[in-house]
């Protein structure tokens, strides 16, 4: 697998999905996201290029359940739509669609703390800023998940008591066992979440 790796390694440095086949990006994606340690832009391979650790590459590889899923995704394809286009203006352009039908928006913008050491693309402030001023003024209901920062927490709490928070207890590991809490913003009640300390690793295996 380790071969696969680098074979597919020029493909992270793809800057739009015009450059390269829909297909090929795909299957990198997928690839990098269960072999790679921590991340997908930047990370090695689990248990490092010389794969010398008691982890290697295919731990969180699981072959089969992939498929799986795949699959599963495959019969709703046609009720599946994937565009690549800046969040807001997304949401602007479908805004009377999304206010008339029977919509639920979920948005996961980049970590505020972390987003630039995560993603290529990520927010400044004013970026953050400018998605709370959008999201707050809309009626169709949505769903935000952040890092739980002061500023993200008064960027959208202060003075906006309607809107519903929760957090989520993550306790995890990536390279280095790590904990922390996901926060959860909506303008709909959010019923209680059980927290499970092994929730992320489950989602992971």
């Amino acid at each position: 697998m380790l071969e696969t790796w680098y074979k597919l390694l020029p493909l992270r440095n793809a800057e739009t999905p015009l450059e390269n086949s829909t297909i090929d990006l795909g299957l990198a994606g997928l690839f990098f996201n269960r072999t790679n340690y921590s991340g997908i832009l930047l990370a090695n391979p689990i248990g490092g290029k010389s794969q010398k650790s008691e982890y290697r590459i295919d731990c969180r590889f699981n072959k089969q359940r992939i498929i799986n899923n795949i699959k599963e995704i495959a019969e709703h394809r046609d009720s599946i739509t994937v565009k690549w286009n800046d969040a807001i203006n997304f949401l602007s352009r479908n805004s009377k669609l999304l206010h008339e039908s029977n919509c639920f928006v979920y948005i996961d913008p980049p970590y505020y703390e972390q987003g630039k050491n995560l993603y290529r693309f990520y927010y400044s402030d004013s970026d953050h800023i400018r998605l709370a001023n959008f999201i707050k003024k809309r009626h169709f209901p949505w769903l935000i998940s952040y890092d739980d920062h002061p500023f993200i927490n008064k960027l959208y709490f202060e003075q906006m008591e309607n809107l519903k928070r929760q957090k989520l207890y993550c306790d995890y590991s990536a390279q280095k066992h790590k904990c922390g809490n996901e926060l959860l913003i909506s303008n709909l009640v959010i019923p209680p979440i059980k927290q499970y300390k092994s929730l992320i690793n489950g989602f992971l295996s």
